[in-house]
């Protein structure tokens, strides 16, 4: 009977990505989760049922992945739409249990940037790129999925407030205060409209962090550096 309800990999995967097309969802969230389901489909094959995938099987292909526990678990989140989405019952993403980290993970801490490094960056930037930086080190928005959608609107300078749209991974709007030091950086720099984020912010973050000295920028620094600070504040 499950298997009647059910369609092959393949089909699924498309279904799933046209109907989150037709949502209308951003075109870079669309294509990584092509990525993702696409690399679901090459370890069971295209005219594999989804209702035949098991936890176990699902489990195997997370750890072949070789990546570490969180980008597993990203994997596993992002495919099991699909599932859900098809109705593939039952839902062998539910049985897979928690991902735990290698005890290399749990050692391993996250960069951040000193606070030499954030003022060396914010200073040498250009001018249209000190929001993004401020915003990403003093707030700690997510560059591509929140500061990228902020809109100068969104930011109340009375209310020292800025307005986070919902995004494909909270899933949920909040309002975030702002602190005393981002009102500084961002006040000469404010504007009625328009967004936060330049057209060309690669390259700009390119050319600050050659101008800083600045020899790296790991995985969400901005954002690591942000919590690292508030927990230490």
């Amino acid at each position: 009977s499950a298997r009647r309800k059910s369609k092959p990999v393949s089909d699924l995967a498309k279904a799933y990505l046209d109907d989150r097309i037709a949502l209308k969802m951003r075109k870079t969230y669309v294509l990584d989760l092509a990525r993702r389901l696409r690399r679901f489909e090459e370890h069971f094959g295209s005219d594999t049922f989804a209702s035949d995938i098991t936890a176990d099987g699902i489990r195997e292909w997370l750890r072949s992945l070789n990546l570490s526990a969180v980008s597993q678990h990203n994997f596993a989140r992002n495919v099991s739409g699909a599932f859900t989405f098809g109705k593939i019952t039952p839902n062998p993403f539910k049985d897979i249990g928690k991902i735990r980290k290698t005890e290399a993970e749990l050692r391993r801490q996250p960069a951040v940037f000193t606070a030499k490094q954030v003022s060396a960056l914010l200073t040498h930037a250009d001018a249209k790129l000190v929001p993004l930086l401020a915003i990403g080190a003093f707030a700690g928005l997510r560059p591509e999925s929140e500061i990228a959608r902020l809109d100068w609107r969104d930011i109340d300078m009375e209310a020292r407030t800025l307005f986070v749209h919902a995004d494909n991974k909270t899933g949920s709007t909040r309002t975030v205060a702002m602190s005393d030091n981002l009102f500084e950086w961002l006040l000469p720099h404010r504007k009625p409209r328009g967004k936060v984020m330049p057209a060309n912010a690669r390259k700009m973050r390119v050319k600050a962090m050659q101008d800083a000295k600045v020899m790296a920028w790991p995985v969400d620094v901005l954002r690591h550096t942000f919590a690292t600070f508030h927990v230490l504040a």
